[in-house]
């Protein structure tokens, strides 16, 4: 803001004028802070559209007899729509900005919840495998392939194959394509 901040008094003794910082604020600014927060605007906003800090815009609402937003129940909307996110393989952000909540507020829900947003199975950013390559792993040992046999032909480790054949969970959302038996398998004869 380009106001000219007040005068402060040392101690509240009008008779000890100090000089005015640049970080003080002008009254235009208490005034609109005072505005956004009656409004129920987020700390973290009003703070981008004063340019200050979160910490600064904070401390200054609590001074002026503000406090913290009171917390918000999830509704069983809420939770269902953050429990069908982490299945769809939904990012935390993507999932708390669809709700309209805060990433922290979404990540302590799920942490409560149980609910874990680590990416599964092809989405995963180390992931080796297709699902159609986990489809035909099914199949070539349907066929009697061993482990050995099927490890070396995909360049994974045998361990690997095992963990697939267990269904470990990263592998879970692979089961629609592993009842369709017309996998196209190449390299294996």
């Amino acid at each position: 803001m380009s106001h000219e901040p007040e005068k402060a008094f040392c101690f509240g003794d009008p008779n000890m004028v100090r000089k005015p910082h640049k970080n003080d604020w002008t009254a235009a600014e208490r005034a609109q802070l005072r505005q956004s927060v009656m409004q129920g605007v987020a700390m973290r906003e009003i703070a981008k559209r004063l340019g200050r800090s979160y910490r600064a815009v904070e401390t200054k609402a609590r001074r002026m007899g503000f406090h913290p937003r009171v917390q918000q129940n999830w509704s069983d909307s809420e939770i269902a729509y953050l429990r069908k996110c982490a299945r769809a393989n939904k990012t935390l952000a993507e999932a708390a900005s669809e709700i309209g909540r805060t990433l922290n507020a979404a990540r302590l829900k799920a942490q409560s919840l149980g609910i874990t947003f680590a990416k599964a199975g092809e989405s995963h950013h180390r992931a080796k495998l297709t699902k159609e390559q986990i489809a035909e792993i099914f199949a070539l040992r349907r066929q009697g392939k061993t482990a050995c046999e099927i490890a070396k032909g995909y360049e994974v480790s045998e361990s690997q194959i095992f963990r697939i054949l267990d269904l470990e969970n990263r592998y879970v959302d692979s089961l629609p394509m592993l009842l369709d038996r017309d996998c196209n398998i190449e390299g294996f004869n």
